[in-house]
């Protein structure tokens, strides 16, 4: 019997022309969690163009036992857009905001009355309302964007620097002012100056940008409006978590948030469950004065060894999450 060997390549298999098949497009939904309409937005969003069959969405939701950091990150980065839902706002949402750092953005809402409810420097001039008809629009929007090649984030966020530190307090946070003060001096002795910023009066993305290059962040948060500035920021930290210059041996240093909550209550109320699952390295916890001075003062040190060290001495690991 006369045996015959046929050879297929993978691309004749699958009827292409030299190339493996390219992964579908994918976008990243961010949206609250604990609201039924904003539950329902992201089950419905999938089916609301018939354009987005071969669209993957991912989001947030990470099961028990996953890292949420890691995971997220690689969801996101897989995404060409990132679709937020800013109503309320949610300090969930927030997080995964500052969390999607240069990303496309598609920031939508409930119902058009919700964006008078929201802080002045997150209003954008358009803003997509879901309800009713609305999400079909969406979802037509959504794939004009996929299908712009050249489309980049609008609100680029500028690269982090080591040595920059910032303070968010809201203005009527009195409870905070002695921390801060104790803060600034340690700080000062390490000859860093803290770059005091009251997110109330932040009116615009381009008011806070410049803050975006934080390298260390001490958010205060006490349940006020000016958490949801704070919780932005948090996430900018851990998304994008290296500030310096390059990416070779010694050229960047990770940053660190630091969450100062006024008590343990309004730390377990008040804070984003995706802001505590992050590893305490990226996101420092405290709830007293003296583990705020304590935890800062450890952050500053390994500033001043990495910008002391010898020209070289190997660099650290560097841990991109």
């Amino acid at each position: 019997m006369d045996t015959i060997v046929v050879s297929l390549s993978w691309d004749a298999l699958l009827g292409g022309r030299g190339r493996r098949p390219r992964a579908p497009e994918a976008i990243f939904v961010a949206y609250r969690f604990n609201d039924s309409s904003s539950r329902a937005m992201r089950e419905e969003l999938p089916h609301a163009s018939n354009r987005l069959e071969d669209v993957v969405v991912l989001d947030g939701h990470v099961g028990p036992g996953e890292p949420w950091a890691p995971t997220v990150r690689k969801r996101i980065k897989r995404s060409r857009l990132v679709v937020v839902d800013v109503t309320g706002p949610s300090r969930e949402v927030l997080f995964e905001l500052g969390f999607a750092g240069n990303k496309p953005i598609l920031p939508i809402i409930h119902r058009a009355e919700d964006r008078n409810h929201l802080p002045a420097w997150l209003t954008i001039d358009q803003l997509a309302t879901y309800e009713g008809t609305g999400l079909a629009k969406i979802g037509e929007t959504i794939v004009t964007k996929l299908l712009d090649s050249g489309q980049r984030s609008a609100r680029r966020r500028p690269g982090a620097t080591p040595g920059h530190v910032v303070w968010l307090q809201g203005r009527d946070s009195d409870w905070a002012n002695s921390s801060r003060d104790r803060f600034s001096a340690l700080a000062r002795e390490h000859g860093i100056e803290v770059h005091f910023v009251v997110p109330d009066d932040l009116f615009s993305f381009e008011d806070l940008r410049n803050h975006l290059r934080a390298w260390l962040v001490v958010g205060c948060i006490d349940g006020g409006t000016h958490d949801y500035a704070a919780h932005f920021f948090f996430g900018d930290v851990v998304g994008r978590l290296r500030a310096g210059s390059g990416n070779g041996a010694g050229q960047s240093l990770n940053r660190a948030a630091m969450v100062f909550a006024r008590d343990e209550t309004i730390l377990e109320t008040r804070v984003a469950d995706s802001v505590k699952r992050v590893e305490r390295d990226q996101i420092i916890l405290a709830t007293s004065e003296s583990d705020l001075l304590a935890k800062g003062s450890h952050q500053l040190q390994r500033l001043q060894r990495w910008l002391n060290r010898p020209s070289d001495e190997p660099a650290a690991p560097r841990r991109d999450g």
